[in-house]
């Protein structure tokens, strides 16, 4: 049984004369939104196979796709595209009979149906679709692969939210409709496109569309256009949900229908009269799939809510197993949910899959645990596996393996947050200040910095008894993330010695050291050298005693900023390239990459800003990868002084503007250059431009994605090319830079990220980000509306 994904390439469809219209596809009354790519694709797929299944949960869309597909297909078919709708046939063996009745096949009172049947389509030129096959799917694979046996030129499309599981049977899952673009909320020179980008979304335009329909006073605006975004978005695009929500314009505003969903299922009712009971309301539509598991699907179904943005093999068989299910099971069970539309299990670029219920299911499920006495027993094993999932990830983003783990860690971003809050609600305050304290470099790296104070300043007001140790790192981390955020060194100073104190009474030599390395750091920001080194000499003596390669050098990066403000550049040298050999012993790249920023300002303090130009563009591309914004805001500061060192004026304020917008984002002003030629930096750049070229520059510099910042300080970006007399096509391709044309080929011929990262040697990380902007600049929402535009781009511009 072959799989077909909506990134694959597919055969050309099958050239035949155009026929008249033959069979009694029903007519809609409502208006078919957006699918085109999805149209195109199906259409392709039957030409080109025999059989085709359309997959996905209940609401997707399903029924109407191949309704629509089948339309347009109709001239492709001598006799005829016919429709036969099993949703209210009950007994399995009326199935050939309902075929045989809607195709109104002569049979004789005594003949046998499939046998008529078989004979009626043995010669003729059929397209039929079978839809809602999932509650007699045994019987339908069964008749289909008969049929398609002995009528060669019969094809099948069905739909089911089951796979018919016959050998000659390709598959393709109908995804969500659009959604829009929320992350652009966050970017304050994408606001501007905000209301276009929502507009353009096939969900909103659904939900537009629908609520229009129920009152006709309604229209999108600037002021409404948020709600309905975060409606849709709630609703995972399901077209079902979308429908039922837009109903509800009769009486409420958007605002108030976005803020009802937290009880989605009594609130989305009312959907046609004339449509199956099980679309009239949310609820039905999942009850139906639900009604067809088996009792260990049903559970592992409840036990997979519990997780919040999906989880990992390993996750679901640490958590999930118990009564009902064995460990041997949970591999077939999870795989029969995901046959049934229930679950999506996506591959990670790393090779791990990953499973995910819709948040509409995962309410639904959510629900049903909750009623079956188990939901108390999951969330503790949740938290638990969390706890250890943590404390493991903090020790593997300091080593070789910290690629794979900061992106396991941001994969479980949602999980962690969920078993802290409910470490809060059941009281369990040991375990969450050790999920706290295991975060605190992670979030620190990510830039997730204000969530880990509220989290520590949460079970730190508990009051409740905790091992001294544990008290001890929590009020050290406290400290640090509190300096980070909010720039109260006195603040983070005197929760620092209250964990020294503890940390000396415990004789925990590993926590003495860490807290008189962060007391150093306060020190560096109050430009106290003397004292800085005291405290840091102390701590490197404990680190190097310990044998701890990460620990030495965490605490020697911070010799060279000494160094360097007591204007000693040899010793700066001589401390930075230490710090490197250290942290390549540990394995620790980022840290090899911030050591170059040492190397960069002691190459400005001598005069070479193009030579510190060089050293950070090295470092910079590295620790985007890693997702360290924090560090990256860090190197763009300390490039602005270096392109204010060389007149580069207007890349100067580009990277400000950039700077300025990381900083927003993760909520932090600590600027490690404050106390060096930064602001001076700021200033020259200013003075040498006119008000209205900074201020534009700074703005562009706001809405640059980081990877073509990159390409610009490496000088890899050429100019926007030109051409005379061009169309707006071809406009729109020359309008993207080099780099990203690369990337549309690539897609264009159907590469997945991972290919298009080894043909461009990219990370995988930057090749999402490429894509993500280059939606943004072609206002595009889905990998499918790109590789079709790539197609046509790429054609014109070529022509």
């Amino acid at each position: 049984m072959k799989s077909i994904h909506r990134t694959n390439k597919t055969r050309q469809p099958i050239s035949q004369k155009e026929i008249a219209p033959i069979g009694n596809l029903p007519i809609s009354l409502s208006s078919f939104i957006g699918r085109k790519y999805e149209i195109e694709k199906v259409k392709q797929l039957v030409l080109a196979h025999r059989l085709v299944t359309l997959t996905g949960a209940g609401g997707s869309g399903k029924t109407r796709l191949a309704l629509r597909s089948g339309q347009e297909l109709t001239g492709k078919f001598k006799h005829g595209v016919w429709f036969v709708d099993l949703a209210s046939l009950r007994d399995a063996s009326l199935v050939t009979n309902k075929i045989v009745s809607t195709l109104e096949v002569h049979k004789g009172p005594k003949e046998d149906a499939l046998n008529s049947l078989t004979t009626y389509l043995s010669k003729r030129h059929f397209l039929i679709i079978l839809d809602n096959c999932e509650h007699l799917v045994a019987a339908c694979a069964e008749i289909t692969e008969s049929l398609l046996q002995k009528c060669p030129e019969l094809r099948i499309l069905t739909t089911s939210r089951e796979l018919l599981g016959i050998p000659s049977e390709v598959t393709w899952v109908v995804p969500p409709l659009t959604l829009p673009n929320q992350e652009a909320l966050k970017k304050p020179a994408d606001q501007r496109n905000y209301f276009k980008q929502v507009q353009s979304s096939e969900s909103v335009q659904l939900f537009i569309e629908r609520a229009v329909s129920r009152n006709s006073e309604f229209i999108l605006t600037a002021d409404n256009c948020e709600s309905v975004a975060k409606i849709c978005t709630r609703l995972d695009g399901m077209p079902l949900a979308i429908e039922l929500a837009a109903t509800q314009v009769r009486s409420l505003s958007v605002q108030e229908i976005a803020q009802r969903l937290n009880q989605r299922f009594q609130f989305l009712t009312g959907g046609s009269r004339n449509a199956p009971l099980r679309q009239r309301t949310l609820m039905a539509a999942i009850d139906w799939s639900y009604a067809l598991l088996t009792i260990k699907e049903q559970v592992m179904l409840q036990r997979l809510s519990i997780f919040v943005g999906g989880a990992s093999l390993e996750a679901v068989e640490a958590i999930c197993v118990g009564g009902e299910i064995e460990s041997v099971e949970v591999v077939e069970t999870i795989s029969h949910l995901v046959d049934k539309s229930l679950v999506t299990a996506s591959r990670l670029e790393r090779g791990e899959t990953r499973y995910r219920l819709l948040e509409t299911i995962r309410e639904y499920a959510l629900e049903k645990l909750a009623e079956s006495q188990d939901k108390i027993n999951i969330q503790n094993k949740h938290l638990e596996y969390f706890v250890q999932f943590g404390e493991e990830g903090d020790r593997k983003i300091k080593g070789a393996e910290q690629i794979i783990w900061y992106e396991r860690l941001e994969d479980e971003y949602n999980n962690l947050h969920a078993a802290l809050k409910w470490a809060l609600e059941s009281k369990n305050i040991e375990a969450g200040l050790r999920l706290s304290n295991s975060l605190v470099y992670f979030w620190f790296v990510h830039g997730h910095i204000m969530e880990n104070v509220i989290w520590l300043e949460k079970f730190l007001d508990q009051k409740q008894n905790v091992p001294s140790v544990l008290k001890a790192w929590s009020l050290l981390n406290h400290g640090v993330m509190l300096r980070v955020s909010t720039v109260d060194d006195d603040k983070s100073m005197l929760l620092h010695e209250k964990s020294l104190r503890l940390f000396r009474e415990l004789g925990d030599r590993r926590g003495i050291a860490f807290t008189l390395n962060m007391m150093g750091v306060i020190g560096l920001q109050k430009i106290e050298p003397v004292k800085t080194e005291k405290l840091l000499t102390e701590s490197l003596a404990l680190q190097r005693e310990l044998g701890d390669p990460w620990g030495t050098a965490f605490t020697m990066q911070n010799f060279a900023p000494v160094a360097l403000q007591k204007n000693d550049l040899e010793r700066a040298k001589k401390y930075a390239e230490e710090t490197v050999l250290w942290f390549e012993r540990a394995g620790d790249q980022r840290g090899v990459a911030r050591s170059l920023e040492d190397f960069a300002e002691i190459a400005q303090l001598e005069g070479n800003p193009a030579h510190a130009v060089a050293l950070m563009a090295k470092s910079l591309p590295k620790l985007i990868t890693l997702g360290d914004r924090g560090a990256v805001a860090e190197v763009l500061e300390n490039l602005i002084i270096s392109f204010a060192a060389l007149h580069k004026y207007k890349m100067g304020a580009l990277l400000i503007g950039t700077t300025e917008a990381l900083r927003e984002e993760m909520g932090t002003s600590h600027n490690r250059f404050e106390y060096k030629n930064y602001p001076k930096a700021v200033a020259k750049i200013q003075k040498n431009l006119s008000e209205s070229n900074f201020n534009r520059n700074r703005s562009k510099g706001r809405g640059m994605p980081l990877e073509q910042i990159v390409d610009y300080v490496m000088g890899e970006t050429n100019p926007p090319v030109t051409k005379p007399e061009i169309t707006t096509e071809e406009e729109i391709w020359f309008q993207l830079t080099a780099r990203e044309r690369d990337v549309m080929r690539l897609l264009a011929e159907g590469h997945s990220n991972l290919e298009i990262s080894q043909k461009l040697f990219l990370s995988e990380k930057t090749v999402r980000n490429y894509i993500s902007h280059i939606y943004q600049k072609l206002q595009i929402t889905s990998r499918g509306e790109a590789i079709l535009l790539a197609r046509k781009l790429i054609s014109t511009s070529e022509e």
